[in-house]
């Protein structure tokens, strides 16, 4: 059952909301991160009882840290003698307590208890009164916070954007349907990919399309993107396609058979989009199609200021004159 739109209405127009910042807060992917993590009290586990999130479940994205930085991690505990910020921990249905925000300073710790004893005990906030889509969205938010975006390849900025757009809509849905009273099925609307854009600079649009490649794709297809085989949109333009015939095509772009630029890409995608059957030789005949080349006219006559100067000069010498001058345009405003 979908939500009544007439008492949404009623509700937002008796608070004076006017916009999902206002239901929800400005930079509200913060403020819900900083609502959910809140809590001044810490305790003190044991590594030992500790899990990783993938343990938990392994089809949520994961970061690994180079030995370099790991190394970096170690020599700075061993400085301080521990940490100093507590990990998140988030006791689950099975009483399992799974690590959000932390993995690689637990690890640390792990490997430091080693040699010696007192890297077993870890500060920990404890989160008991969360669900599945709290528990991701601290995750992956923290993650995210924790590595520079650009440094991250274009599997898991996909990974981590969709799971975050995803946990966040749910949570707030939930906020919706608590303010409402009752348990309609409700929507936080497509704003939610604008919310999770702004945190991280980009579009709401750019957001759709990084969810639509991670739903779309398969892991090992990112490669083509990060290799700059193919642009980020141009994979995007190709996911209405079907399956089997993506995964063709990504196997001959890996294998540098096949080249996709804009022109082509939008072809495929418009003759799919017009029911025309495509499989993988049609592909390769039309992205194999030479360009047509753009043929540009400019009528000298109607430009005053020429008249003078083209005086008495042959057509030849106007084509030649004017190409030179676009070459140097060209290359002073490059």
């Amino acid at each position: 059952m979908s939500l009544d739109k007439e008492k949404f209405k009623a509700m937002r127009k008796e608070r004076k909301l006017e916009t999902f910042e206002d239901d929800f807060g400005s930079g509200s992917i913060n403020d819900t991160k900083k609502k959910l993590i809140s809590d001044n009290s810490t305790k003190t586990m044991s590594i030992d009882e500790l899990k990783p999130f993938s343990d938990y479940d392994t089809s949520y994205n994961q970061f690994d840290y180079s030995d370099e930085r790991f190394e970096e991690l170690m020599k700075s505990i061993e400085t301080t003698g521990g940490i100093i910020e507590p990990l998140i921990i988030w006791e689950n249905e099975n009483h399992e307590y799974i690590i959000l925000s932390g993995k690689h300073r637990w690890l640390a710790l792990k490997k430091l208890s080693e040699k010696d004893l007192k890297y077993k005990e870890v500060p920990v906030v404890l989160k008991k009164d969360i669900g599945i889509d709290e528990a991701v969205f601290i995750f992956n938010t923290s993650n995210m916070t924790r590595r520079s975006f650009e440094s991250m390849g274009s599997y898991q900025k996909a990974a981590a954007l969709s799971q975050i757009a995803d946990s966040f809509k749910k949570i707030m849905n939930k906020r919706i349907k608590e303010d409402l009273g009752n348990k309609q099925n409700v929507s936080a609307g497509g704003k939610v990919t604008d919310q999770v854009g702004k945190q991280y600079g980009l579009s709401g649009i750019t957001i759709m399309k990084y969810i639509k490649l991670y739903k779309t794709l398969r892991k090992e297809m990112f490669t083509c993107i990060d290799e700059k085989l193919i642009s980020l949109d141009n994979a995007y333009m190709l996911c209405s396609l079907d399956k089997s015939l993506i995964k063709d095509i990504f196997d001959m772009i890996k294998d540098k058979t096949l080249s996709i630029d804009t022109e082509k890409a939008k072809e495929l995608k418009e003759q799919n989009e017009k029911g025309i059957i495509l499989d993988i030789k049609k592909v390769i005949t039309i992205c194999n199609k030479k360009k047509s080349k753009t043929s540009y006219s400019i009528k000298v006559k109607e430009i005053e200021e020429f008249d003078d100067f083209f005086k008495n000069k042959s057509e030849e010498e106007v084509e030649s004159t004017i190409k030179e001058a676009v070459k140097e345009y060209i290359k002073n405003h490059k």
